[in-house]
């Protein structure tokens, strides 16, 4: 590993205590003061390893840079500013697509898992239906469109992950589609605990779950992917 991805890695780590910690005895300025640096020094590992020298690497840089604006934006989302959910939603909404294009154009010439097996597709499908369903009657009015088109764009980019199945070896698989799969359930977790249907409170625990399950996500993600850009 370069010392200069060794030290951003470090930092990032770092980054990921402050803010987990921030989270569990809910201090905001630790919050506010490690958030937006999370995915900066993720960011920067992913570039010093990668030097953004093919598209694959910079679909993900781009996927990485609309989650630091996501995050950051997430932050001010509160009582008579829910305009800053809708920026965030929308910031990671473009992170996801970064993903969908960099997963998909990898080794086009390769066939991916669902033209072999159709049916594979089959339980992504049942989740976004299943989990649209679940949220539908706790959802604003004025948000059912943007949370229906988010939760498309995010089952979609994990589908498109899943594509990588037979283009990949199997542990590099595994690292990135549970990656992808974290994040879907850190957003999920999110979804619930806005939208939950009744509006029953959410455990204290849910918050710090939300971060740890993201953080790792995106770790896996990008870890996985110098690999595969490096390769």
């Amino acid at each position: 590993m370069k010392p200069a991805q060794t030290l951003f890695l470090v930092l990032f780590c770092g980054a990921t205590v402050v803010n987990l910690w921030s989270e569990i005895t809910q201090w905001q300025w630790g919050i506010y003061l490690s958030k937006p640096l999370l995915m900066t020094f993720l960011g920067l590992y992913f570039f010093a390893a990668t030097q953004i020298k093919t598209g694959f690497s910079r679909k993900i840089l781009g996927g990485l840079a609309f989650s630091l604006a996501g995050d950051t934006l997430l932050m001010f989302n509160a009582p008579g500013r829910e305009y800053f959910f809708l920026l965030g939603l929308a910031a990671f909404l473009c992170a996801h697509l970064f993903y969908i294009l960099a997963f998909s154009g990898y080794e086009k010439n390769t066939r991916g898992a669902f033209y072999q097996r159709p049916l594979l597709a089959v339980p992504f499908l049942i989740f976004l239906a299943g989990f649209l369903t679940f949220l539908w009657p706790g959802i604003p009015a004025g948000l059912k469109i943007p949370v229906t088109v988010y939760s498309t764009v995010i089952i979609t980019m994990s589908m498109a992950c899943f594509q990588l199945r037979t283009k990949i070896d199997g542990r590099l698989f595994s690292g990135l589609f549970t990656g992808v799969l974290l994040f879907v359930i850190s957003d999920s977790l999110i979804a619930i605990s806005k939208f939950y249907p009744g509006g029953q409170a959410i455990p204290e625990f849910i918050r710090p779950l939300i971060m740890i399950t993201y953080l790792a996500a995106q770790y896996l993600i990008a870890s996985r992917s110098i690999e595969m850009d490096t390769n």
